[in-house]
């Protein structure tokens, strides 16, 4: 009773699927056991123009993780979803913090992403999930970027790269359940968001899935700065 207990209570704590001018969110969730070691929450910012979001894979399936899960939202929210300006540091700091609270041997991998629609552009920095889809009118990929797990060392190596926006693409942040599906079964460009989350949740269905699989689909409807984006042009690691 209490697992099952566990497992509504991470439901009720996700976010609700977004619709707005500029951008359209929509999730999948889907726990290998009853309760999941994965996690995630996003929110826009109306007056900024600028939707902020993570997406956390706890190690572990079980309820000691799930508990995890539950400490490490209350910290991620406080320091990642206030509005403020997000740098690398502040994964340091959540890495620092985060290691008083990891049982022995576990870790988190985190992705923590600001599309700014002012900007036209997306902020991703990685501490170990490494891997997101990014969906163009012509091409899909599985985009890889570097960044070690937090809560293992003390200062881990953390990736930031950008990438200018345009309207009409997507992408998905994902757990590592969903981006080695991917891999595995290999990528179909889609016609629509519709189309894309439609495939993601039949992934879910697959008899070689053994992890938790969690994703975030964000389509960008409109953005400010259209001619400043080139067709060619590349993300900036930093």
């Amino acid at each position: 009773m209490e697992l099952f207990l566990a497992a509504r209570v991470q439901q009720d704590s996700l976010p609700h699927p977004f619709i707005g001018d500029k951008v359209h969110v929509n999730t999948i969730f889907e726990p290998y056991s009853i309760v999941s070691g994965d996690l995630f929450n996003y929110k826009w910012f109306e007056g900024q123009n600028k939707l902020c979001g993570y997406i956390v894979d706890v190690s572990g399936h079980g309820v000691a993780t799930a508990l995890q899960t539950a400490t490490f939202k209350m910290m991620l929210d406080n320091v990642l979803l206030t509005g403020e300006k997000i740098e690398m540091g502040d994964l340091q700091i959540i890495n620092q913090r985060i290691m008083h609270y990891l049982y022995e041997d576990s870790f988190i991998a985190l992705l923590y992403f600001e599309f700014d629609l002012k900007a036209a552009e997306l902020k991703l920095i990685s501490g170990g999930i490494t891997l997101f889809l990014a969906a163009k009118p012509h091409e899909c990929s599985l985009v890889p970027m570097s960044g070690c797990y937090l809560g293992i060392i003390d200062d881990p190596d953390i990736e930031m790269v950008t990438i200018p926006l345009k309207a009409g693409e997507i992408y998905c942040m994902m757990s590592d359940g969903a981006s080695d599906l991917i891999e595995l079964h290999g990528i179909h460009k889609q016609g629509s968001f519709t189309d894309y989350k439609n495939w993601l949740e039949k992934l879910t269905e697959s008899p070689e899935r053994n992890d938790d699989f969690s994703v975030i689909c964000i389509e960008i409807l409109e953005v400010t700065k259209n001619d400043l984006i080139g067709p060619n042009q590349n993300f900036l690691k930093t």
